[in-house]
């Protein structure tokens, strides 16, 4: 009699099966040997290691979680997220920004036009080494207007024969001038024509069209100072 009542309640009770695809969680585990995955009840657990960034929470047939990433039964504590970029499943972070100006000196492409550093025109006479001031866009190519004699000072201005770039600095200005000792009145030719002057052996501009395109003619000692072409 007992055995015929029990059969009688078991035939009344749903099935495992009935559970699958229902709502769960910690509190309202599936039970039988369902596993609750990703708030679903279902038969079989996702398989581990799947490298996601933290993972579904599983629930086991007994109650405990654990995460997808690894942790199996038992209530282990699941994997934490991946950081952002680290191929962890995190979006990557962003390597260039359309609403930023270009960094002329870090190598990398920072506005999102596909230009860098001195291959972008924002570049063109800006500084384009932090660790040389004196350095240029001079076309696409990074300059020391301190010390190249093919572009002294400005970029284009060309010293001599027989002449050599030497630097000049004062302040956070630094560029450079061609020497022109013992040379005569035409030692100092600017791309512009308008030939500079030799002052204590040194090519000085005294009016901006001496200069390189695009720059002024300062007199950084002020006074009577030598004039120096700068950006």
């Amino acid at each position: 009699m007992k055995r015929a009542l029990l059969l009688i309640v078991a035939a009344c009770l749903p099935s495992p099966a009935d559970y699958v695809g229902k709502e769960c969680d910690d509190q309202h585990p599936c039970g039988g040997t369902l596993y609750c995955v990703a708030g679903r009840c279902a038969v079989e657990p996702p398989a581990t290691g799947t490298g996601g960034g933290g993972g579904a929470v599983v629930v086991g047939p007994t109650g405990g979680s654990s995460g997808t990433g690894g942790g199996a039964g038992g209530g282990a504590a699941s994997m934490p997220p991946a950081d952002a970029g680290s191929g962890g499943g995190g979006a990557p972070a962003p390597s260039c920004d359309a609403g930023v100006a270009e960094d002329c000196t870090n190598g990398r492409d920072d506005d999102c036009d596909g230009l860098v550093d001195c291959a972008d025109p924002f570049c063109a006479t800006r500084e384009c080494d932090a660790t040389n001031p004196g350095a240029v866009c001079c076309g696409t190519t990074c300059r020391d207007l301190s010390a190249d004699s093919n572009n002294c000072g400005g970029c284009g201005t060309q010293c001599g024969a027989g002449q050599t770039c030497m630097p000049i600095s004062t302040g956070p200005v630094v560029t450079g001038r061609c020497s022109c000792s013992n040379m005569g009145p035409n030692s100092c030719p600017m791309p512009s024509g308008n030939d500079q002057s030799c002052v204590v052996n040194r090519c000085s501009c005294d009016d901006d069209d001496e200069c390189a395109e695009d720059q002024r003619c300062r007199r950084l000692g002020g006074g009577s100072s030598p004039g120096v072409c700068h950006y």
